[in-house]
């Protein structure tokens, strides 16, 4: 039962350990056991009755009674909470505040956002992929010569057609996007992980497993058959429709022209359509996994709110301020670079124009002002 003993660790974790804690929570894994017993042989499956028994026992403050650490709870919840450590003095930035802890009814607010925008999200990725279905099936249509216009003409068609189921595809994630207003900090993962929220979501997705599973199982057969339409069209002799079969035509063609675009039509449809039926079942596990994950670390600013690079050891932070140092003194002696890589040509010039003024013709092999093999003994 490792389900029931990582759940029951999660719900515990953020109270003190102590001998009536312990003693309350291996009672309450025996309680959790004769349930999901009950539940298995009333003929519930391993996930089913996993999450009857998460979503009867699984919240601590309704059962704490009966258990008799109620008291126990409330003394912890109101215990002081350690302060923060403040910054050392001298330093140049500050660390940014820590970010807060997700509460349930957070957790349970986008949880709803989620289901509600579960058949939007399905609906509209679908009908995005399913953009390019216009533009294979006029293509395929002209040239199996079924449509009285040519490529061009098939091609203005399909964007004509493809530009709403566009602009009707992102109009609907963008509405989807107004539900999670009130959770956007969960959704851009500005939160710190609760072991009681985690274990709640857990129990969701159990809830709601076996419905993705099936669907998924669905959802991975027609994305398996869409690559049929292909095979089966390359295997097909030369079709004749409203005229003979041309000479010399490949198989898969019909009237001469290729079907490969008219498979494509069939194959996208079939992607799109599982993809329809599979993300809106996805919800919960979404859920799950946002609410599991924690954003990336703060990092500590400057004065000026840009980040300061964080550096493992000290030979790595001094190495990072020679390096700057390095940089900045490049920057500055750049000018003075150019002047004195200049002087050379600048030279080599000034003597060009002494001998002109002299009449002395320039040696063999060099010109007045370039540089020369000959002029290392002037």
């Amino acid at each position: 039962m490792d389900t029931i003993d990582n759940f029951l660790d999660a719900m515990f974790a953020p109270y003190p350990a102590s001998t009536r804690l312990t003693d309350a929570k291996a009672e309450l894994r025996a309680m959790m056991e004769d349930a999901y017993a009950d539940a298995i042989a009333s003929g519930m499956t391993h996930n089913e009755a996993v999450g009857r028994v998460i979503t009867d026992f699984g919240n601590l403050q309704e059962i704490a009674p009966v258990l008799g650490i109620a008291d126990d709870l409330t003394g912890a919840e109101k215990a002081p909470q350690p302060e923060a450590a403040p910054a050392p003095a001298g330093t140049e930035g500050a660390w940014a505040p820590s970010r807060p802890r997700v509460t349930l009814p957070e957790a349970q607010e986008l949880a709803e956002a989620r289901r509600r925008g579960a058949a939007s999200l399905g609906l509209s990725v679908a009908i995005l992929v399913s953009t390019g279905i216009p533009l294979f099936a006029f293509r395929g249509l002209s040239e199996t010569g079924l449509v009285p216009f040519n490529e061009d003409t098939a091609t203005f068609l399909a964007l004509a057609v493809d530009l709403p189921l566009v602009a009707l595809g992102v109009i609907m994630l963008l509405t989807r996007s107004r539900l999670f207003t009130n959770v956007k900090h969960l959704v851009d993962l500005e939160f710190t992980p609760d072991p009681i929220v985690t274990a709640w979501a857990a129990r969701l997705r159990l809830e709601h497993e076996d419905r993705r599973m099936r669907r998924l199982a669905i959802a991975v057969g027609l994305w398996i058959c869409a690559v049929l339409p292909l095979a089966v069209v390359q295997a097909l002799p030369p079709i004749g429709i409203g005229m003979d079969v041309p000479a010399g035509a490949d198989n898969g063609t019909l009237n001469g022209g290729n079907l490969s675009e008219l498979a494509l039509v069939l194959s996208v449809a079939l992607v799109a359509l599982g993809l329809w039926i599979f993300l809106p079942a996805n919800w919960a596990v979404q859920t799950q996994q946002t609410l599991i994950r924690e954003g990336p670390p703060r990092v500590r600013l400057r004065r000026g709110g840009l980040p300061r690079p964080r550096h493992r050891n000290r030979r790595q932070r001094l190495l990072a301020v020679r390096r700057r140092r390095l940089l900045r003194v490049g920057g500055r002696l750049q000018p003075v670079g150019q002047v004195v890589g200049a002087l050379p040509r600048l030279r080599i010039a000034l003597r060009g124009l002494r001998r002109s003024a002299e009449g002395d013709p320039p040696r063999q092999g060099r010109s007045p002002v370039g540089g020369g093999a000959g002029d290392g003994s002037r």
